[in-house]
């Protein structure tokens, strides 16, 4: 059998939208990569939209095009969609190595946004999602479970207090 190692991406930008926010649309990325980023299409080579990962990845044609573009604009920026909502992503490398940390216990009455402001002293957050039960279970509502994609920094302990919940 062959050991077949997964390709790394190279010179390649990684957008992450969060989950919760309003599908966008190819015109409206697009759009907002040509306004607000100020990619030239002479600059990259191909420009993935990845709907399962809610990602865009904008592979460059050097390195050095890739640097200038990721120190300009690397970690969170805003997103105004056609009617006029905006969004937040999360501009980074795309080889980052991402973990999913489930938060459990943590009624719904505390915001993401509260969960992010304690859970960025572990490392950088990338996105926060709110679990949902599968169709097959019936009722298709949030299960209380928080999926948070992050980059880790240092070890999360087994249990944390958030909002002094114990989660």
């Amino acid at each position: 059998m062959n050991n077949i190692t997964k390709p790394i991406r190279t010179n390649t930008i990684q957008v992450m939208f969060n989950k919760e926010d309003p599908r966008l649309s190819a015109v409206e990325i697009h759009t907002w990569l040509d306004e607000k980023i100020k990619v030239r299409e002479s600059d990259i080579q191909t420009l993935q939209l990845v709907a399962k990962q809610y990602a865009v990845y904008i592979k460059f044609k050097s390195a050095v095009l890739y640097e200038q573009y990721l120190q300009k604009h690397s970690d969170e920026s805003n997103f105004e969609l056609m009617n006029g909502t905006t969004v937040s992503v999360s501009i980074g490398p795309a080889e980052q190595d991402y973990v999913a940390v489930r938060v459990m216990n943590v009624p719904p009455e505390i915001s993401n946004e509260w969960m992010k402001n304690v859970l960025t002293n572990y490392g950088k957050i990338h996105s926060i999602e709110n679990e949902r039960w599968s169709s097959r279970h019936g009722f298709q509502v949030e299960t209380g479970i928080r999926i948070v994609k992050m980059s880790m920094d240092k070890h999360i302990p087994v249990t944390l207090l958030i909002a002094n919940y114990e989660a």
